[in-house]
């Protein structure tokens, strides 16, 4: 595989005629360097669509760059990292972390942000501990939406029976 921004034509003019053979794909080539096969992938042609994003991320054309940066989304903390540097070196746009624990930090956040609205509820809890979620709710809170039959469950018949008179003496 060979990448260049440019389509190198000085080189390909020093190949038999027929070397270079054009894909289906813009930007993408097939070149035949003496018995070598070489894909040619020329950063500037690319289509400028989504899944192209992390190559035209390295285009010479800055508007390419701006709408690759824009299309480019990370799936992980170092993918994040990367995507800040692009933006803060090339742009000067992006948070630029400073220490390893400032890249975690960022990530998280920017994975949050971008990510966690995307989450089914069930995925978003997974791996969570019930009784950290709970500490987060009133009781009131936990308890809205279950009928009577439903918060007695658990409690034993002496705890309800106590209540239950506690609540006639005081009313």
């Amino acid at each position: 595989m060979a990448i260049a921004t440019r389509f190198p034509r000085k080189l390909i003019k020093q190949l038999p005629p027929g070397s270079c053979q054009r894909s289906e794909h813009p930007g993408i080539f097939q070149l035949r360097a003496g018995t070598r096969a070489v894909r040619l992938v020329v950063i500037n042609d690319l289509r400028p669509l989504p899944h192209n994003a992390p190559w035209r991320l390295f285009s010479s054309d800055e508007a390419q760059r701006r709408l690759a940066l824009q299309q480019y989304h990370p799936r992980s903390e170092i993918g994040v990292h990367l995507h800040n540097l692009i933006a803060h070196y090339q742009f000067g746009d992006g948070n630029m972390a400073h220490t390893f624990e400032d890249m975690q930090r960022e990530a998280r956040a920017w994975i949050i942000e971008h990510y966690l609205d995307q989450l089914a509820p069930e995925d978003r809890l997974k791996g969570l501990d019930p009784e950290d979620i709970f500490k987060h709710y009133a009781p009131e809170q936990r308890l809205k939406g279950l009928d009577a039959e439903e918060r007695l469950k658990g409690l034993d018949e002496a705890t309800i029976e106590a209540w239950l008179a506690k609540q006639r003496r005081d009313h």
